[in-house]
């Protein structure tokens, strides 16, 4: 859950209530989970939170500020997800094991901005392994792990006070259904949260065939991932699809592209964390990262034996710049000068001398740029946006394809090391690094097929592709000089990754990428983005939107001379310094977790 631009739903106020001495922790409150919450005292035991309000007791004192600081802890960091709480409703014993793994996890996270007592009070509970993401906390939870149950001053998580309250509804991805905040039902049962049950009330009444057509429990099921299909044994006769299943959507947000994904490609649940490589995400709001946020995957793409394939045109203008580019020095014998002797050839010149036949006389060694030093990962943005048609009427994805084949066709017959992977996500925890070739393969048929296989599809979280890309450049490549270009239309978007958030990351990506010396080049070929959204996305690096695969020759060597320059300086500052890791961001690697 991204921490809002904008204001939550307005919540109502609570100064004329018997809470009002409550409302003064509301501002630590909202200021913990990154969007606007109220805090009000009510007649109750322990707090809680219903996405928009976190209601505690009436009684002030050291508890309390413990619980609003874990609760709104809670939200910040998705803990509240209607999905998760769906499936821990009746369920009281695993939601109070979630409470004490989310209240750990939501705690390290933002610890910037919380209080010494409140970190001491979570240290103190659970010191184990922390979660990776509260998908995992969930799983855990519900798996029956030895983990100790929150304790009362950490407040109680009410999956169905979540359900009905629709504060954690308001975090998700906009489309143009109603939040749940919007609805002021009153005939919901109240559901009891403090006991376990084998079934939940709530989804027997939601998945009831007489409630079906009800508009308030339609609305609550969309918002669960709740539909009805048509049964494959009868005409007209239908089935429920279980909770976390996905429901075709009559109406989405005006930022949604049409995508068509293509047969073996389709996602998983966004909801279940697929990748091995976890990476932060910069939280602009905040001016912090958001930890092991985004988990990437490496996968080959599903073949496609129907698929053409179309092999790279040699273009030896390309060729020719990039033959310039990331040289090295290399020692080279039998110079006609050079900075020194070359002792063989030395030997060899007074072996024709006494014999009186010389046959080369060059006796010096000298070092000269010759070298290829270069390792490059050309990455493909090959999201559903790509997908749209250029004014010519071929698709974007097409001209993307050739020019990456191009360039990594050219990269290669002149000696420079060259991996290439396209990109599509899913959420923050579905993010698919597609391999066409590594560093140690070649472009060879089966990678072209790989690359006639990828087809446009999902979304685009940039910022965690950049930086797992940057992982790759600086721990695979093996050489000095490192360049990563990206191949993209320029419009970062995801569930929760729109707008200023997902610009300001991509940049930050970027900007780490040069902190660890590897050169940045972002290129477009023929999008739709204007320019100023380019500028804004990709202007402190080398960057340039084409017309046509054709015009890479003539750009080629200003983009990536000026790309390696900025890398080359920042090595020059570091040298003997070297950053952690990656910088500025935490690579938990191929996590256990």
């Amino acid at each position: 859950m991204v921490p809002a631009a904008v204001s939550a739903p307005e919540v109502e106020d609570a100064s004329d209530e018997a809470g009002s001495d409550h409302t003064r922790y509301s501002l630590l409150a909202s200021a913990v989970a990154g969007r606007k919450l109220a805090v009000r005292g009510s007649d109750i035991e322990r707090a809680y939170s219903d996405g928009e309000v976190i209601h505690v007791p009436m009684a002030d004192g050291p508890d309390v500020l413990v619980a609003v600081v874990i609760q709104s802890a809670m939200a910040g960091v998705g803990s509240f997800e209607p999905r998760l709480a769906a499936r821990l409703l009746g369920r009281a014993t695993p939601a109070r094991r979630y409470m004490t793994l989310e209240a750990a996890r939501a705690i390290n996270m933002i610890g910037h901005c919380v209080p010494p007592t409140v970190r001491t009070a979570v240290d103190d509970h659970w010191n184990g392994r922390l979660s990776v993401s509260a998908h995992e906390s969930l799983k855990r939870a519900l798996d029956g792990e030895r983990i100790p149950p929150a304790p009362e001053h950490f407040g109680v998580m009410r999956p169905s006070k979540l359900l009905r309250g629709g504060g954690a509804a308001s975090a998700t991805s906009p489309t143009g259904k109603g939040s749940l905040s919007q609805t002021n039902d009153e005939s919901l049962p109240e559901l009891d949260d403090d006991e376990d049950s084998d079934e939940s009330k709530i989804l027997k009444l939601l998945s009831s065939p007489l409630n079906w057509e009800n508009p308030l429990l339609k609305m609550l099921r969309n918002q669960m991932g709740m539909s009805r299909r048509p049964s494959p044994d009868d005409n007209g006769g239908s089935a429920d699809m279980p909770v976390g299943s996905q429901a075709v959507a009559d109406k989405v947000g005006a930022n949604a592209r049409a995508i068509a994904a293509p047969p073996g490609l389709e996602f998983l649940n966004a909801a279940e964390p697929t990748g091995d490589f976890c990476y932060p995400e910069w939280d602009w709001h905040r001016r912090c990262y958001r930890e092991a946020w985004c988990r990437v995957g490496e996968f080959d793409p599903p073949p496609r034996p129907d698929q053409a394939v179309d092999h790279p045109r040699i273009d030896p203008l390309l060729r020719r710049q990039l033959a310039r580019l990331g040289l090295a020095y290399r020692r080279h014998d039998r110079q006609e000068e050079g900075d020194s002797l070359d002792p063989e050839a030395i030997t060899n010149l007074a072996t024709e001398l006494a014999t009186g036949e010389i046959e080369d006389p060059r006796v010096y060694q000298a070092r000269l740029r010759s070298a290829h030093d270069l390792g490059v990962i050309v990455l493909i943005d090959a999201s559903g946006s790509t997908g749209e048609r250029h004014a010519s009427g071929d698709p974007i994805w097409e001209r993307q394809r050739m020019l990456a084949a191009n360039l990594v066709m050219a990269l290669e017959e002149v000696g420079d090391r060259v991996a290439c992977y396209g990109f599509t996500s899913r959420g923050r925890n579905q993010i698919r690094f597609l391999r066409v070739k590594d560093f140690e393969g070649r472009l060879d048929q089966g990678a072209l097929k790989r690359l006639a296989a990828i087809e446009p599809a999902g979304f685009t979280r940039m910022g965690a592709a950049i930086r797992h890309s940057t992982h790759l450049a600086a721990t695979k490549a093996g050489t000095s000089n490192r360049l990563l270009v990206v191949i993209s239309d320029g419009f970062p978007y995801d569930d929760d990754y729109q707008g200023s958030y997902a610009e300001h990351d991509t940049r930050r990506a970027l900007s780490e990428a040069v902190d660890q010396a590897v050169g940045c080049v972002c290129l477009s070929v023929g999008t739709s983005t204007d320019e100023a959204a380019l500028e804004r996305l990709w202007g402190h690096v080398s960057h340039v939107g084409l017309l046509s695969p054709n015009d890479m020759g003539r750009h080629l060597l200003p983009l990536f001379g000026s790309a390696l320059k900025a890398a080359s300086g920042r090595r020059r500052d570091e040298r003997g310094k070297p950053t952690s890791s990656l910088g500025h961001f935490a690579i938990s690697g191929r996590s256990s977790a």
